[in-house]
């Protein structure tokens, strides 16, 4: 199963708690991977196209929990508040 949610801005490391609630038997057995990427658009338009820019984006630590949240660590090595999504590809 892939969940995509968009997010942000933000900088900086941070670590958020995504609820996957109604996906499954989420526990701290199941296998997750996420990847990030930042999100652009044309001027006044919405941020939703992915793509590579001058800024550092890295998923650091992923931590399915019994609860059925995942824990993700990122890090935007940026000096401003940028939008961006995470990918998630969940084998419960």
């Amino acid at each position: 199963m892939v969940r995509t949610i968009s997010f942000g801005p933000m900088y900086g490391r941070v670590l958020q708690i995504w609820p996957f609630s109604g996906i499954g038997n989420i526990n701290r057995f199941t296998n997750v991977v996420a990847s990030i990427t930042e999100l652009g658009g044309p001027p006044g338009g919405p941020f939703d196209y992915p793509f590579i820019g001058n800024a550092v984006m890295r998923v650091l630590n992923v931590a399915p929990h019994d609860n059925g949240n995942v824990y993700v660590r990122t890090w935007i090595n940026w000096n401003r508040y940028l939008p961006f999504r995470i990918t998630f590809l969940v084998d419960p």
